[in-house]
């Protein structure tokens, strides 16, 4: 019960503390706006950029090569990059994990549809309804004059409303992480691995008082009271970790729709892996200022492992330090959970 009762004022005084509450709470969401926001302006489409477009055609008859035409001419070469794609489901994967924008499919039998005057569709598969790739499918059918032959996927529209849309199947976005979600879970984990001075703190503290002599003729103990503090730092910290979630969840509208209990645990096992590195740290440095210098360090070294992850360009510079960690594991966790990542990016 010491031991609890330890806990218990710990997560008191901490959360008393408003600068590091600052740190904790309000830095990160911070971080995220300003990220998420540099990371639209950045990102945003213009006339300038390549579009990525996947492209099969199984058709290859007349009406359908003179989309084959279409696409190869210079003026689409200077806008859109055409990847030829061998199979249909090869090409909404290929969407599904942002490899490419849209995968525009020709099905077999299309110019014949179109000689004998029957409905036919081209199918664009793309998670975003204002896709470039869609414009260039409705200029192709327009210049042929197949509206009416074109019809909307999935839809009970009648022939009427069809004459003048695009065969347009969604694909779910929530099986594609947005720069936003990769964002908002890296720096929610680095600003949590900043927690570690919690416990560095309880160390040093403990020092500089006098407490640890006081506490070897007491009847508490050192192991207790160092359990205590343990315990409570590791609630403030996960209780934090949560309400970012939560937050970031409902101001951002970042993705945390998984497998919720892999989430928690991901949260609640970084939390104690960073409160327990930081007390060994503050059992080493016996000063506040050193203490603080190699937490930040670590958080620059260890974060940057999984920054590269987030960005796709791990390389052989930082990833000896994935396998040290916690920050990219705890990545690649959340973004398997989340989105169904593959399971083999984490390092054996």
């Amino acid at each position: 019960m010491k031991a609890l009762d330890i806990a218990y004022y710990t997560v008191l005084r901490n959360f008393r503390d408003w600068k590091f509450f600052l740190l904790l709470m309000v830095a990160p969401l911070f971080f995220i706006l300003v990220v998420g926001n540099a990371s639209i302006y950045i990102t945003n489409p213009s006339s300038s950029e390549i579009t990525k477009i996947g492209y099969l055609n199984d058709d290859r008859r007349q009406a359908s090569q003179g989309f084959d035409q279409l696409l190869a001419s210079s003026e689409i070469a200077a806008s859109f990059d055409i990847q030829p794609v061998t199979s249909n489901t090869i090409g909404i994967q290929m969407v599904k994990n942002g490899s490419i924008e849209a995968f525009i499919y020709i099905p077999q039998g299309f110019s014949d549809s179109l000689s004998k005057g029957q409905k036919t569709n081209i199918s664009l598969y793309s998670n975003n309804s204002l896709s470039p790739a869609k414009l260039l499918v409705k200029g192709f059918i327009n210049s042929v004059n197949t509206e009416s032959a074109v019809k909307v996927v999935n839809s009970n529209s009648s022939s009427k409303a069809l004459s003048a849309a695009v065969g347009q199947i969604a694909v779910p976005a929530a099986h594609r992480p947005r720069d936003l979600d990769n964002k908002t879970y890296l720096i929610i984990l680095m600003f949590l691995f900043f927690g570690g001075m919690l416990g560095s703190f309880s160390i040093i503290n403990g020092i500089k008082k006098n407490t640890r002599t006081r506490l070897d003729i007491s009847p508490i103990g050192r192991f207790v009271t160092a359990s205590g503090q343990y315990l409570g730092n590791l609630i403030t910290l996960f209780i934090t970790a949560i309400l970012l979630m939560f937050m970031t969840s409902y101001v951002y509208g970042a993705n945390w729709n998984g497998n919720h209990v892999i989430i928690v645990l991901t949260f609640l096992f970084f939390s104690a892996i960073t409160i327990a590195l930081g007390m060994v740290i503050g059992h080493l440095t016996r000063k506040s200022s050193l203490s603080v210098l190699v937490i930040v360090c670590l958080n620059i070294i260890l974060g940057d492992a999984g920054l590269m992850e987030s960005v796709g360009q791990l390389n052989s510079v930082f990833k000896p330090f994935t396998l040290i960690s916690p920050h990219y594991y705890s990545y690649v966790i959340l973004k398997y959970t989340i989105f169904g990542g593959a399971a083999d990016s984490v390092p054996t």
